[in-house]
């Protein structure tokens, strides 16, 4: 995903124009966004909210997306649900919390303790320090569980959620699905790249609704560097974004 400048059109287009600022999706399947120029069909292009920045535009398409499918669209949230987001330090996990809490949600998340603060600050009611304890055993009667890990999580996320509780799942570790044992339905999210997906998430971002996160800006040409960063785990609090020129 990214965020840029149209620089040219094509001979029919009349949804955008040059000079227009823009972000944009792109498919696993393409080439992605580290590059200059990058062509995008209208589909998967909308514009910038002016109160942002590219870097921070760039951060909120991908990561808001996901938690937009996963918890209003999968989970159909609704104010005065219990919600429990795992990963909350996370850049979808970060915008799930928004998410939900915006809706009207309680919102319980599960992080390392040294983010704790970081997502009270993001809108999560409680914090289960996953470090310092098991959330299975200090939360239950969940409405909605957003899990982003799988593994032993699913099963154990399961037993927190009330019978006829949702958990949704993204992409997660290799787990098996237990949630008829408890009563409860177990969806996955599919990420698809309707427009109007997007142009809700903006909306809420261009009011101050919802804040995309960034926990780092590199130049393009230490991708190398992002790239070590994600494979050590060291990616909490948002998007590493890649900028290309001044960022500007």
């Amino acid at each position: 995903d990214g965020a840029g400048i149209v620089v040219d059109v094509g001979e029919d287009c009349d949804w955008t124009k040059i000079g227009e600022e823009i972000c944009f999706v792109t498919e696993h399947v393409e080439p992605g966004s580290y590059a200059e120029l990058v062509a995008r069909p209208r589909g998967m292009t909308i514009p910038k909210p002016p109160n942002i920045d590219f870097a921070e535009a760039a951060a909120m398409m991908h990561a808001g997306v996901c938690a937009w499918i996963g918890l209003v669209e999968t989970a159909q949230v609704s104010a005065g649900q219990n919600v429990l987001v795992h990963a909350g330090a996370g850049a979808i996990g970060g915008m799930a919390i928004q998410i939900a809490r915006e809706t009207g949600c309680h919102v319980t998340t599960t992080c390392s303790a040294s983010n704790a603060d970081y997502v009270r600050s993001l809108g999560a009611h409680r914090v289960i320090e996953y470090d310092r304890g098991n959330f299975e055993e200090l939360v239950s009667g969940q409405d909605v569980v957003f899990d982003l890990i799988g593994g032993d999580t699913h099963e154990r996320s399961c037993r927190v959620l009330r019978r006829g509780g949702t958990l949704v799942w993204l992409i997660a570790r290799e787990f098996e699905d237990v949630s008829d044992k408890y009563g409860v339905a177990c969806r996955q999210a599919v990420i698809h790249d309707r427009r109007k997906t997007l142009e809700r998430l903006a909306e809420r971002v261009a009011a101050g609704i919802l804040e995309p996160q960034v926990s780092g800006r590199l130049p393009l040409d230490r991708a190398a560097e992002a790239h070590g960063r994600l494979e050590r785990g060291d990616n909490s609090r948002g998007r590493i974004i890649l900028e290309i020129g001044d960022g500007s």
